[in-house]
């Protein structure tokens, strides 16, 4: 089998050395991505040094990196830092996936954790694939130390998983034994019930609206349940984001008025007559306005369009963005309205610089298309008395 350009996060201990022979077993060579955190001082060198021998005994590529952590929440800061390294080392080799070994056991645990801390239905499903491959998600640990002691692997331990002062330590060393009393197949259990929550939620995503645009009067429609996945399905990260975020923000936009903003996460909520826009684009060119008092000498000049003020009123009414599906002009010259997208086509404007070119707005009526089209009922005429100058610049 041809060998793939992946990336797996290799720590040396034995999710990450089960994972690699996984992962030589189907054939693949992949990069070897260390992190060293520096937080057990020469056993953390001992376990970059080690990984860098197995590397070199599997004729593998091999990256690397130190780095210092002090202050509180080590544990994120580690966690944010590691994905951080292993993206810049995926890019850096232009490969296509990053591999971490996360294990039924962790899936468990991250449950678990995430039950003690309050959470909704997203939390009770585990661990997320998103851009990361876990290809260990269905094996216990129990099945990964069985292999490596059966096949003689070497592996590091870390010593640090066993200090208690770690939430995930404690539910690994003192809760997890004291439930599987109670049922002793209790990762089989999991998995099943994990299955079913799945299940549920894929049944709730089908059901969700998507995009990133949603009429509030149709938000408000929504079941709770429904309505609490569209808010997760906006975010780029559910990381940090907890059920009682979730719950403000659909209280928000269930009574909502145009010009409040509220943000999620990192995910920016603007409300726009009616609409709820999640992460709203922003036009790559620079619109400045001008109100002149008299009729120019010429008005067909580059990159500028003339609007009738007497009929808008006021600038600050005006809302500048980008285009949207379904968005239509009633341009100057023609009778009826015309989709965006075909007067795009019409201009031979290329895909990428469609979605830069500011979109002008009065409410829900779109006045101008960048310096493309006019709306007809805001054409300029000789009763006209003010004149509002749109001038597009792109920006530096």
């Amino acid at each position: 089998m041809k060998s793939v350009n992946n990336i797996l996060a290799f720590s040396g201990g034995p999710d990450s050395m089960y994972l690699l022979y996984f992962l030589l077993k189907k054939g693949e060579k992949p990069i070897l991505a260390h992190l060293n955190h520096g937080l057990r001082g020469k056993e953390s060198d001992l376990d970059e040094k080690f990984c860098q021998k197995i590397a070199k005994n599997e004729g593998l590529p091999f990256e690397s990196k130190k780095i210092s952590l002090t202050g509180s929440g080590i544990e994120e800061k580690a966690r944010k830092a590691r994905y951080k390294f292993l993206e810049e080392v995926r890019q850096k080799h232009k490969a296509k996936k990053i591999y971490t070994g996360h294990h039924l056991n962790d899936n468990l645990e991250t449950v678990l954790l995430n039950f003690t801390r309050g959470t909704g239905l997203n939390g009770l499903t585990g661990i997320k694939t998103d851009k990361i491959d876990r290809p260990l998600l269905g094996v216990t640990k129990s099945e990964i130390l069985e292999f490596l002691k059966k096949n003689k692997i070497p592996y590091r331990k870390d010593s640090s998983n066993l200090d208690n002062k770690f939430s995930r330590n404690r539910i690994r060393a003192e809760v997890i034994p004291e439930l599987k009393k109670l049922n002793p197949n209790l990762e089989k259990t999991f998995k099943s019930t994990l299955e079913n929550l799945k299940q549920i939620q894929n049944f709730l995503s089908s059901e969700t609206p998507k995009g990133n645009t949603i009429k509030l009067k149709d938000f408000q429609k929504l079941h709770p349940a429904i309505q609490a996945q569209f808010l997760l399905e906006q975010l780029d990260s559910t990381e940090g984001i907890s059920q009682k975020q979730l719950q403000e923000t659909g209280k928000f936009l269930l009574s909502a008025k145009t010009g409040k903003k509220r943000t999620l996460g990192d995910t920016k909520i603007e409300i726009e007559y009616e609409k709820a826009i999640f992460n709203p684009k922003k036009p790559a060119i620079k619109t400045t306005f001008r109100i002149l008092k008299k009729h120019p000498d010429k008005l067909d000049i580059a990159k500028t369009v003339f609007l009738n003020f007497d009929k808008i009123g006021s600038t600050s009414k005006l809302q500048i963005r980008t285009m949207r599906d379904g968005d239509r002009i009633k341009p100057l010259g023609l009778r009826g309205s015309q989709k965006l997208q075909d007067l795009f086509t019409n201009k031979k404007i290329p895909q990428k610089l469609r979605t830069q070119i500011p979109v002008i707005t009065l409410e829900n009526e779109i006045l101008s298309v960048g310096w493309l089209a006019i709306a007809e009922k805001y054409k300029i005429t000789p009763k006209t008395n003010q004149i509002l100058k749109i001038n597009f610049k792109e920006s530096q």
